[in-house]
């Protein structure tokens, strides 16, 4: 995803090259090249000289900083934005496949998902 897409999504604006790719999001000390990552209030400057992402979330620019920056009114909430979209939770069906065969002698838990042609065993 380009930087400039991220900054669309986040009301963002950028110091930095637009059309940087972004692969992912990560904490400022686990960042790698390719990922974004933030900086909310003064805590995790001492951090910056070791961080190796691509870009970094900003309130406010900090023009010392050689990384690219997007600047966010909220640092925090765009982060959380992001993470939303780059990490979407996969979709786990729940139920029972008609297709499946189940023991009468077996016990199935709540919210399961068997799947059709699987075989459930006595005891299971």
């Amino acid at each position: 995803m380009k930087l400039s897409e991220i900054a669309s999504l986040v009301h963002g604006e950028i110091f930095g090259e637009p059309d940087l790719d972004i692969r992912g999001v990560a904490g400022i000390k686990e960042a790698q090249e390719g990922d974004i990552t933030f900086l909310s209030g003064k805590r995790h400057i001492k951090d910056l000289p070791h961080c190796r992402a691509s870009c970094i979330i900003v309130q406010e620019p900090l023009h010392d900083l050689p990384l690219p920056q997007l600047k966010a009114a909220n640092p925090y909430l765009a982060f959380a934005k992001l993470l939303e979209h780059f990490y979407v939770k996969p979709f786990k069906p729940r139920g029972v496949s008609r297709d499946a065969f189940i023991s009468d002698k077996a016990t199935i838990g709540q919210d399961v998902s068997i799947f059709p042609y699987s075989y459930i065993a006595d005891g299971a």
